[in-house]
């Protein structure tokens, strides 16, 4: 958009306009010096130099072709004044000074713009050859001049070519004049006191003005600003240092490679009345304002929006002036948050409706999505094409299809069980959190409720549901009343998580998923991602970016974005959403161009692992896709990126996690050196180690005993008593379950346990093999969840169902496992608070809620095994888990199924006979009399988890 056409309507007037707001690069004609090209001057120069004669050297070449020289040198000189006087001016008004750092004293801002350097030509060597030149230039800018003083012309003209064509440095015509007695020494006054480079743009404009009327003047002033623009611009040395120049004055951060190209304009601006208004409000307390506070916080606001120019394509954005909430933070270190306004995304509206308060049409909504859903296709098969050209990048992209499905395996591998509820934990603590403190509470969470430690808490929250009373932000009132009993979930240091302590809760009693209407859908969306309860795509900041620019609006800055409008609509459910606004339109979008995307089969033909591709798939994709062209551009800040999931994973079950936070702090922090930063990104590596996962089958019933809840509640008390002390627990479950051993169902325990890399399995193994013995039990036996291609590693399968199940649906997956000759499994138990085994032993309950089953492969039980082909067996078997794994994945409800490998350590019972049939194996007394845990020492050293990928 050309902001000044009104006021300049010449081709070079405009040219050099566009550049000033956003240097347009393009091919431009070659400068010229009055209408002659540089490079003929130049060929002139060396042409006239190679002559021999001295008359030609002397007049032609020195005195001639210098004058024109100098006439134009100084008009680019003249151009530079002009800028450089107007910015110094703009940044004056616009606030910003120059600080001393050692002084603090603050003063006027000075540009150092440089003056392209046209070919230099030798000073003639006589007096008169001299003063002929100084006529040249004379003559010259006399030719130059425009034509429209009358009368006067002869005169103004004059003066005029003297304040444009000659260098106030140099003392202009008049000085040589009057050393030549050509004039009166009586004219003294028109020449020009001592400038030189080192005066300020105003003391050399000031010079020029005395060579010359104010009215003569202003003619030369545009024609001379643009000449030296158009030099400046299409030389990138002098543009880059034109802009390093401003960036240095403004407080701008420019890197010197990044600076060619860039819009001059773009680094000066300056805010609004209402915007300065704002600011000096909140810096003043009583009537007493605090100016350098004010002028703090204006350079922030005026650095992060110059970091955004609309000319590159970005939405301007303005300090947000409404509301109670103060419009800037000062954090103690000294950074300052600015409210900024927040703009809604808004790509679900067609073009004509951009800015009004009309509602669109249905066609025309379905015109505008139509016109986005194809985008996407496009955008996706060009990726695509890339990829299959052999760009490794695209590649990588188009693999991130199965990112959720990755996510899905690793929490299931990492979590088991558990995983349902750590799902619900990361969706309801994200909330006004980063990706790296969402994790890290998650984890906290999960660590102190699988030990009981929030069990008052959550009595007094399921009082409250019982009573019907609201469930908002009164509850942190409440919490904070001394003589009010409710007390929300904290962190052992007594810190709540956020504002989510009551959402974390609610996840805790399986409520997180409850929809309904005017519930914003982004978390639950998410986890149902995550854990395989649902394929809708989340429309995140990434996926919105993304709608945005294929709905051709200009980009939000990262400051000023906001969440992706949209809630529940009345009658939506967790099977069957119906969400509004720009949620739910950016899911009709993925949903549709997933769906063309699989009809073309381009994606599966690529990658056959891949399948046909969920709107979830198609999101993720478009995530990554989205990410590489905000890095190639540079739009993205660290605050801006985000984080990932996969990423916090790796550093789940470090042995030193407060380290890993002090390192990451390190390298994230903006003082830190590049040697810091180094160091702190080599320790880290070595800190790495993704949370660990232990199982046991273990069971108190024997024939015709079948245990009580509380005998099932005292058993589990037994098994995790040597866990609750143990810091190197991330947490655990010993739920009510039920199993088969040797053909015969019985009730059991699902014993699952998440541990950091280096946690002992020792005191754990010794309770387990000490309640096998106690409770009479002819095995039991602990496993490790390993990589494939552990050695020895034993081979299972573990299923994992969309919802809570009970007994009835476990039945049809018991009846596939029977016809296909598996014997033993244990059903997976979900890890709510009505799912623990002390909760269930005070009611009627006789089995937690099932989430999944998993068996797997023990050669101790099998009297067909035959040491020496171990490998081959083991290889066989996976085999056949996998077809069983495909018969059982065909039941609805199943969003997980995967061969899994364990190491694992069986324990038996020689105390008595019957126990012969077991095939090796360590018996009870052999284990319990050694060293504690030299048996189990191999469980707990396999190597960590997802080291390799999953099958």
């Amino acid at each position: 958009m050309d902001y000044e056409s009104e006021r300049l309507n010449a081709y070079e007037v405009a040219d050099a306009e566009r550049f000033l707001i956003g240097s347009v690069k393009k091919p431009e004609p070659e400068p010229e010096i009055f209408g002659v090209p540089l490079s003929e001057l130049e060929d002139a120069s060396n042409k006239v130099k190679s002559g021999a004669a001295f008359v030609a050297d002397e007049i032609g070449y020195r005195m001639s072709v210098g004058g024109l020289r100098d006439a134009g040198q100084s008009a680019i000189k003249f151009g530079r004044d002009i800028l450089e006087a107007e910015g110094e001016k703009f940044l004056e008004a616009s606030g910003f000074r120059a600080r001393n750092l050692d002084t603090g004293d603050v003063s006027k801002i000075r540009l150092n713009i440089p003056a392209p350097r046209l070919p230099n030509v030798p000073e003639p060597k006589t007096f008169a050859a001299q003063l002929g030149r100084d006529f040249v230039q004379f003559a010259a800018g006399y030719a130059a001049s425009p034509n429209k003083f009358g009368f006067l012309n002869p005169i103004l003209r004059s003066g005029s070519a003297d304040a444009a064509f000659f260098d106030p440095e140099e003392g202009g015509f008049i000085r040589p004049l009057i050393d030549l007695g050509v004039l009166p020494e009586a004219m003294e006054f028109l020449a020009v006191d001592d400038v030189n480079e080192e005066s300020l743009a105003e003391e050399r404009l000031m010079a020029r003005l005395k060579m010359a009327g104010e009215g003569a003047l202003a003619g030369g002033v545009v024609d001379g600003m643009i000449q030296t623009l158009k030099i400046i611009k299409n030389d990138p040395r002098l543009l880059r240092a034109s802009v390093m120049s401003i960036a240095a004055a403004t407080g701008a951060v420019v890197a010197p490679e990044d600076a060619e190209g860039m819009p001059i304009k773009t680094l000066i601006k300056s805010l609004s009345t209402a915007e300065t208004d704002a600011i000096r409000k909140t810096a003043t307390k009583g009537k007493k304002t605090d100016e350098g506070l004010v002028q703090t916080v204006t350079d922030e606001a005026l650095r992060l929006k110059n970091l955004y120019p609309e000319v590159d394509g970005w939405l301007p954005i303005n300090v947000n002036p409404e509301g109670t909430a103060p419009t800037f933070k000062v954090k103690d270190n000294g950074d300052v948050t600015v409210k900024w306004s927040q703009p809604a995304y808004a790509f679900h509206l067609p073009d004509a409706y951009q800015g009004s308060s009309k509602k669109p049409k249905p066609d025309e909504v379905a015109a505008h999505r139509g016109k986005l859903v194809n985008r996407t296709v496009d955008d996706v098969n060009a990726v695509l094409k890339r990829a299959q050209s052999g760009d490794t990048a695209a590649v990588e992209i188009i693999n991130q299809a199965n990112w959720y499905r990755s996510m899905r395996t690793r929490l299931r591998k990492e979590f088991g069980g558990m995983g349902d509820v750590f799902a619900d934990i990361l969706g309801a603590t994200s909330a006004q959190t980063n990706v790296q403190q969402n994790y890290e509470n998650a984890l906290l969470v999960l660590r102190r409720f699988t030990r009981g430690e929030f069990d008052a808490e959550i009595a007094e929250y399921e009082k409250l549901i019982e009573s019907g009373a609201p469930r908002d932000k009164t509850l942190y009132a409440r919490d904070e009343d001394p003589n009010d009993p409710f007390r929300l979930i904290r962190k052992a240091s007594g810190e709540l998580f956020n504002t989510n302590s009551a959402a974390a809760t609610e996840a805790l009693l399986d409520m997180f998923r409850q929809v309904k209407k005017g519930k914003a859908p982004k978390t639950i969306n998410f986890t149902g991602n995550l854990i395989g309860f649902g394929n809708e795509a989340t429309i995140d900041v990434w996926a919105a970016r993304y709608l945005r620019d294929a709905a051709g609006l200009p980009r939000i800055p990262p400051p000023a974005e906001k969440a992706v409008a949209g809630k529940h609509l009345t009658g939506s459910t967790i099977d069957n959403q119906r969400i509004g606004s720009e949620f739910g339109f950016g899911q009709e979008v993925f949903n549709e161009a997933a769906s063309i995307l699989n009809s073309q089969g381009g994606i599966k033909e690529f990658n056959p692992e891949l399948g046909d591709l969920g709107p979830d798939d198609l999101q993720a994709v478009v995530w990554f896709l989205e990410k590489e062209k905000w890095a190639k551009n540079g739009w993205t800040t660290k605050a801006g990126e985000g984080g990932s999931l996969d990423y916090e994973s790796v550093y789940g079950g470090s042995p030193d996690r407060a380290r890993v936070a002090e390192l990451r702090s390190i390298i994230n922090k903006k003082g830190s050196t590049p040697e810091q930063v180094a160091d702190a990104r080599a320790e880290l590596e070595t800190l790495q180690g993704e949370p660990q996962r232990f199982t046991g089958g273990v069971s108190m019933e024997r024939p015709g005993q079948r245990p009580t809840n509380p005998q099932q509640a005292q058993l589990a008390s037994e098994l995790t008593a040597p866990l609750q002390g143990d810091n190197k627990v991330i947490g655990f479950q010993a739920n009510n379950t039920y199993g088969e051993f040797m053909g015969e169902a019985e009730r059991a325990l699902n014993f699952e346990v998440v541990t950091q890399v280096d946690f002992d399995p020792s005191a754990m193994t010794k309770a387990l093999v000490e309640a096998g013995r106690k409770y009479d039990q002819d095995a039991v036996f602990v496993s490790k969840v390993v990589p494939d291609g552990t050695p020895g590693a034993r081979p299972g399968v573990e299923v994992y169902f969309r919802d809570r199940q009970g007994v009835d649906y476990a039945q049809q997956i018991t009846a596939i496992l029977r016809e296909r000759g598996i014997d033993g499994f244990t059903f997976v138990t979900d890890a709510r608070q009505m799912d623990r085994v002390n909760v269930q032993a005070v009611g009627t309950e006789d089995v937690a809620g099932l989430v999944g089953i998993r068996f797997q492969y023990i050669p101790e039980f099998d009297d067909a095994f035959d040491a020496s082909r171990q490998n081959e067996i083991f290889k066989d078997k996976a085999k056949a888990f996998a077809k069983v794994m495909d018969d059982v994945a065909e039941i609805d409800g199943i969003t997980y199924a995967d061969v899994v490998y364990y190491d694992t350590t069986v324990f038996k019972n020689t105390d008595r006979s019957g126990t012969e049939w077991i095939n090796g194996g360590t018996s009870y007394e052999e284990h319990l009399r050694s060293a504690v845990g030299r048996d189990a020492e191999g469980v707990g050293g396999q190597g960590d988890l997802f080291s390799e990928a999953a099958p």
